[in-house]
């Protein structure tokens, strides 16, 4: 990114901090969008639509912490940079039936990415970046005694499992220099991770070739406003 020494005239920027290693720190509002699903295959369970279950799942978390280490280099009015982005937030996403309840979280975040930035002036840049995020999820389903997925007809065995999961991560934003190398950013960011699936066991039927009988689908996004400051190192 761009950075710059004010003396008593007005703001230049300074050549010798054009290029190097920089960090950010930022905090923000995130939502996290939980897509739920349980289908369970024709064949194996009778009247399966009875059982199949689908919902989407959103909770918004505050004073997110992020913090990066990144490299870049000044070319004319732009800027092009490479980064790592640590998110040390650890989001949880809950669902409660009468049939079973439900805990996704989600563990630390790790996001290289590209950034390629422009200065229509000598205080402002505007940026777009591009990645990847790679985390895991703790994904844990109890399926209520009594309820239909825990009864005389089917017993299913609780999931409990961490997975990890990656998808692509976009971002766009504003840095602002507010004193000598100091800028402040304002930055909105999306994150899509694979969907994936875990199947589904009846503890009633163990013999080989029979289980799963179904599978738990999900698909996780998040969308980020966040605010930060980014210096040189």
């Amino acid at each position: 990114m761009f950075f710059f020494v004010c003396f008593s005239g007005p703001c230049l920027a300074s050549p010798l901090n054009s290029n190097g290693f920089y960090t950010e720190i930022s905090s923000g509002i995130t939502n996290i969008h939980d897509n739920f699903k349980l289908a369970f295959y024709d064949g194996k369970v009778l009247n399966n639509s009875n059982y199949n279950f689908s919902d989407e799942i959103s909770k918004k978390n505050y004073a997110n912490m992020d913090i990066s280490l990144g490299y870049g280099n000044k070319l004319g009015p732009f800027y092009l940079a490479g980064k790592i982005e640590v998110d040390l937030n650890r989001r949880s996403t809950e669902l409660k039936t009468n049939d079973f309840s439900y805990k996704s979280k989600q563990n630390n975040v790790f996001m290289p990415q590209l950034l390629l930035g422009y200065s229509p002036g000598q205080k402002v840049m505007v940026y777009g970046s591009f990645g990847f995020a790679w985390t895991t999820f703790h994904k844990k389903i109890d399926f209520i005694s009594g309820g239909i997925y825990n009864t005389s007809g089917m017993l299913l065995n609780n999931v409990d499992e961490t997975i990890s999961s990656y998808g692509p991560k976009a971002a766009v934003g504003i840095k602002y220099n507010i004193w000598r190398d100091l800028q402040v950013k304002l930055e909105f960011s999306h994150v899509s991770y694979r969907s994936g699936s875990i199947g589904l066991n009846d503890r009633t039927y163990n013999y080989s070739g029979f289980n799963p009988i179904g599978k738990y689908k999900f698909d996780t996004t998040t969308n980020e406003v966040s605010v930060g400051l980014n210096m040189p190192l």
